[in-house]
């Protein structure tokens, strides 16, 4: 059996961050190669490389949770939403099992737990990616905003409940509680999921234990943007770089403060709540703002080192393999799951706590060191895998759409 029909499922159209960003790729990618692709979500605007593409998008044109303005309306649609549940369900209906596949990359918005049972009850096969940790955790992310902390509770405990570690509010927490038991009870995640993809062994250790022992773990790192250019001379460079969502579980103002600790320079590419702290923890901070990803790759070659501060887990750490495929060094916290492509005082430097940074870049002035990392990180690149290509991310996933295919015959 060969997979002919793909529905990719996630909640927004557009691409509002890097879950998103691997779907759309992933639809665009798919339908290159000929595949019948459709496109499922509930929130616009759809992306315009998404609407060029020989691909079917399915959009409900239904507002943001964050920036909605009926909120009852829409904290209730975020638990139950009623009309994806019903347009997927739809969508799925007529389709052959024996050649189509429906691959979600996320419901922990907008889509809602709804969909759970669409798809873990329809006849056509499934593979959900987990692009962070909300099979498990109520925030997605074992992460204690309040406190700035990894979270090593245990999710729906009595600990956890009574706990307030959500960014915004109490009330905000009771509500993912309500929507987390709903997934888990009436939604059929992650009990009812017979297949599920896995970013890195980071991932696949903090969620392991909780998911069925029954569904199969799939490892398929994301793809990264191919590098063929020389290496990037950064002993000649100043900047450290940071480049994502300014945000608390992101680490940025930790970073701006050790900076300025030890005077160097830092750069920020990104925005998020946290932009004005990281400003005034260190003003002499270079804010670009979002940057798109050729203007990014532009701005890494001048970079001396890229800094990822992230305090919690992470899932994969794209920015990190993109980084050491120019031969630039990273500096990364070892629990970051980023960290699994840098080697200590070999392609770049891994500190164990968070108190360790500025030393970390204090360390990094030396130029015969940032030289020794970046001519090792672009040298080792090509030999140390854990990212692909997006060709090669394609003929993975084609690979393991088609395994799931077969696996789904009955026995003889």
């Amino acid at each position: 059996m060969t997979v002919k029909t793909i529905i990719i499922v996630n909640d927004h159209a557009h691409v509002s961050g890097g879950q998103p960003k691997i779907a759309i790729t992933t639809a665009i990618g798919l339908a290159a190669r000929g595949y019948d692709v459709t496109y499922f979500a509930t929130t616009g605007p759809i992306d315009p490389d998404l609407e060029r593409a020989p691909v079917k998008v399915i959009c409900l044109d239904q507002s943001t949770l964050a920036g909605s303005s009926n909120r009852l309306r829409d904290a209730l649609r975020g638990i139950w939403n009623r009309q994806a549940a019903k347009s997927l369900g739809a969508l799925l209906a007529p389709l052959n099992p024996d050649e189509a596949i429906v691959h979600i990359h996320g419901c922990d918005k907008e889509l809602s737990p709804s969909v759970g049972p669409v798809i873990t009850k329809s006849k056509v096969p499934h593979l959900f990616t987990m692009h962070g940790y909300f099979l498990a955790c109520p925030n997605g992310g074992f992460f204690d905003y309040q406190n700035k902390t990894r979270c090593t509770r245990t999710p729906l405990s009595a600990d956890c409940l009574r706990t307030n570690c959500d960014s915004r509010s109490r009330l905000h927490k009771f509500w993912r509680v309500i929507r987390q038991v709903i997934l888990h009870r009436v939604g059929t995640l992650p009990k009812g999921l017979k297949h599920v993809v896995y970013l890195s062994q980071t991932q696949k250790r903090v969620i392991s234990q909780f998911l069925p022992t029954a569904t199969q773990q799939h490892h398929l790192p994301n793809m990264i943007d191919a590098y063929d250019g020389p290496r990037i001379q950064c002993e000649d460079n100043k900047p450290f770089m940071f480049v994502g969502r300014i945000a608390a579980e992101k680490g940025a103002v930790e970073f701006a403060a050790a900076a300025k600790q030890a005077n160097v320079k830092a750069v920020f590419i990104g925005d998020g709540p946290d932009f004005q702290a990281v400003q005034d923890a260190n003003p002499q901070a270079e804010m670009l703002g979002w940057q798109d990803k050729d203007k990014v790759a532009t701005l890494l070659r001048s970079a001396r080192a890229l800094v990822l501060p992230s305090l919690w887990y992470e899932t994969f750490g794209l920015v990190a393999y993109e980084a050491r495929s120019m031969g630039i060094p990273v500096i990364i916290g070892g629990w970051n799951a980023g960290a699994e492509a840098i080697t200590h005082m070999t392609n770049g430097l891994v500190y164990d706590h968070e108190a360790d940074l500025a030393a970390m870049l204090e360390q990094a002035k030396d130029d015969q060191l940032i030289q020794n990392l970046s001519t090792n990180a672009y040298d080792m690149h090509a030999k140390t895998g854990g990212a692909t290509t997006l060709d090669e991310h394609m003929d993975h996933l084609i690979g393991l759409y088609n395994t799931i295919l077969t696996d789904q015959l009955p026995s003889a």
